[in-house]
């Protein structure tokens, strides 16, 4: 929650529709390993499948937090990287090329940021950019054709009229431009780039509502902004994503008494009308979304239907697709091998018979003689999709002589979870046992 006071006599936003009705869309959603810091307003991002949650609030006063803990789905497990250098909430991020953009923020209750900070999970570090032009906080945020959008947000304590012009940002060359204008600048609003185009919606004006159903689109080509199809259910600290085409919109708080909501409702650009989604698990506001691997995440926030705000580690997901993974063949038989020596190369095939990537986590060999058996190839490291492959070599050197056992373990995002493979093998030669001391060492040769 925003720590400075609200403005009481903003009249409430209601959703008028003249009798329209939306259209029940499919999916579910599944609650996850929850976040190990709960905490709201908060920034996310997701690079190669991993869900990355940044900053926010952990319930230290006025005192943000600079934490960042990543997500994988592949074990459905969170570790704990380096934290943001300038701790803030509010704060919004984007990704470009595996580089995340942790952008504005605030912090003591009033202090409004400018700061770029820019997040490398491939080396976990951090480096600073060039700062907005305009400092804000609580804004919308998208990515179009490489460069981030920014727009609306608050730079005055929550007094508005809110930021009007819009930010962007190149990271290829570490610079912002200013664009026009909002119509309506937006405060606790939320957006996404669609199709070419930014898309800013909910929120509030600070003059006729505060969950307002203002949906307003911002064309990079022309530089300028044109009002869209309301959104269905006013809400201001909501969340938003892009996924398959849509504009997706989570959550938030509602009239009439302002409670954080299980809402998710899309739009659909191509036919310009709205659609109601599956709701979520639990009622969230001031908390993330972010779309990774055809699942639509919902992270951390507030939930005070209560009476007083509650702090949340919830990690809820909408699964648009599945994938399915199979392996094949479902078990690897090396035959003999003379010990120390090793063996020709066998394959498994790893396919994806469902509809959405498949992403495949950190193989591992376990079992009894584990060190016997290694993968010496692995194809999988990149996404699969729907309907394609890929290859995993693997190679057998007894240590020993005998039966030799092992299971290759294959994770993954997959509906199916987690496959195992049976490894076997026989070592082949002669052990004998040289004496050099109370308990000699045992040496073998294979033959």
């Amino acid at each position: 929650m925003r720590k400075w006071a609200a403005i009481s006599t903003i009249p409430l936003c209601l959703a008028l529709f003249g009798g329209s009705s939306l259209v029940q869309a499919g999916g579910s959603w599944t609650d996850f390993s929850p976040m190990p810091t709960a905490r709201d307003e908060l920034a996310t991002a997701s690079v190669n499948g991993i869900v990355y949650a940044i900053g926010g609030y952990a319930g230290n006063g006025c005192t943000p937090v600079g934490t960042v803990e990543a997500y994988d789905p592949t074990t459905n497990s969170w570790t704990t990287k380096t934290p943001m250098p300038t701790p803030r909430y509010g704060v919004r991020a984007a990704e470009v090329n595996g580089i995340i953009y942790a952008i504005g923020g605030g912090a003591n209750c009033g202090t409004i940021y400018n700061i770029v900070e820019a997040y490398d999970p491939a080396t976990d570090t951090w480096a600073t950019k060039a700062p907005m032009p305009l400092g804000r906080v609580a804004n919308a945020i998208g990515v179009i054709g490489g460069k981030i959008y920014v727009a609306g947000g608050d730079d005055a304590g929550g007094i508005p009229p809110y930021v009007g012009p819009v930010a962007i940002y190149d990271p290829s060359s570490d610079t912002w431009t200013l664009g026009a204008s909002m119509p309506t600048p937006l405060d606790v609003t939320a957006g996404a780039g669609v199709g070419g185009l930014f898309y800013v919606v909910g929120g509030s004006d600070g003059v006729t509502c505060s969950n307002c159903t203002t949906m307003e689109v911002y064309d990079p080509g022309t530089d300028s902004w044109t009002t869209g199809a309301p959104m269905p259910t006013g809400r201001g600290y909501l969340s938003a994503a892009s996924a398959g085409g849509l504009l997706y919109t989570l959550g938030g708080y509602v009239e009439p008494a302002g409670h954080a909501s299980t809402v998710v409702e899309s739009y659909d650009p191509a036919t310009g009308t709205w659609s109601e989604q599956p709701s979520m698990l639990h009622p969230q506001s001031e908390f993330s979304a972010v779309v990774a691997n055809g699942v639509l995440y919902a992270v951390g926030g507030q939930d005070n239907n209560s009476g007083s705000g509650v702090l949340l580690n919830v990690f809820e997901g909408l699964n648009f697709g599945a994938a399915v993974i199979s392996v094949s063949p479902s078990s690897i038989a090396f035959g003999h091998e003379p010990v120390n020596h090793t063996s020709k190369t066998r394959q498994i095939a790893v396919s994806n018979t469902g509809t959405s990537q498949l992403h495949v986590g950190a193989l591992s060999v376990i079992g009894a003689n584990a060190r016997d058996f290694a993968v010496n190839n692995n194809g999988c490291f990149s996404a699969v999709a729907p309907g394609q492959s890929c290859t995993i070599s693997l190679t057998f050197h007894p240590s020993y002589t005998g039966e030799r056992t092992g299971a290759l373990q294959v994770p993954s995002d997959a509906s199916n979870g987690l496959q195992s493979v049976p490894l076997s093998g026989t070592g082949t030669g002669i052990c004998v046992r040289i004496v050099l001391g109370p308990h000699g060492e045992k040496i073998c040769v294979g033959l």
